[in-house]
């Protein structure tokens, strides 16, 4: 299995894990949505960039999220017919914050009046 199809299994199957099976009051009030993967070569290691959506504690759901690492894991390596499952990390992913910071400044410029984005 190439790098890229891992990655992309591994989104998949976290997606999932968190619409699904991670049970937490801290994450069950807002939408997550894994919008990447990077796993190293020797698949020792991956990044997971997480976009949250309702609610303002992203550090904190980040922080669950890490915590729960192992059981990612764990989860992972019942699920994918890989020689190994890489330890994760997660981070906030705030692109969306940011091109809607962009889009009201484009709409400054035009002279549109600013929406409450």
């Amino acid at each position: 299995m190439n790098l890229e199809r891992v990655n992309s299994e591994i989104k998949k199957e976290i997606s999932n894990i968190l619409r699904g099976e991670l049970k937490d009051p801290r994450i069950e009030s807002c939408m997550l949505t894994v919008t990447r993967v990077n796993v190293t070569q020797d698949l020792k290691y991956g990044k997971v960039w997480i976009s949250v959506l309702g609610d303002d504690k992203t550090t904190d759901i980040i922080a669950v999220l890490n915590k729960s690492a192992g059981f990612f894991k764990t989860e992972l390596f019942k699920r994918l017919k890989i020689r190994a499952v890489p330890n994760l990390k997660f981070y906030i992913d705030d692109g969306a914050s940011y091109y809607s910071k962009i889009e009201k400044i484009l709409d400054g410029i035009k002279g549109n009046p600013p929406d409450d984005k």
